[in-house]
């Protein structure tokens, strides 16, 4: 099964929540640019459906807030927490 990454729906979805700049905020960040940051690597949603596209699993991300979590997993975990919930740790 392929990954498929619906970025209109995604957009869509956020504008709708009236999430429209980087949700993240590290020190440094630049505010514009944003990007949707997944909770895990793309290779990981392969053979789960939508899941890709979900609330849960994307927050919006600047492209410097977006690098520094793409190496810092741990980070990633911290500001998925803090922007979607405890519960969304898995």
């Amino acid at each position: 099964m392929k990954i498929k990454f619906n970025k209109k729906k995604v957009v869509k979805m956020f504008e709708e929540k009236g999430i429209t700049s980087c949700e993240v905020r590290l020190p440094g960040c630049k505010c514009f640019g944003e990007t949707p940051a997944h909770k895990h690597k793309r290779r990981w949603y392969l053979n789960k459906g939508d899941l890709i596209n979900s609330f849960e699993e994307i927050v919006v991300a600047c492209p410097f807030c977006h690098n520094i979590m793409e190496e810092d997993p741990k980070l990633t975990k911290e500001i998925f927490n803090r922007l979607r919930g405890k519960d969304n740790d898995d």
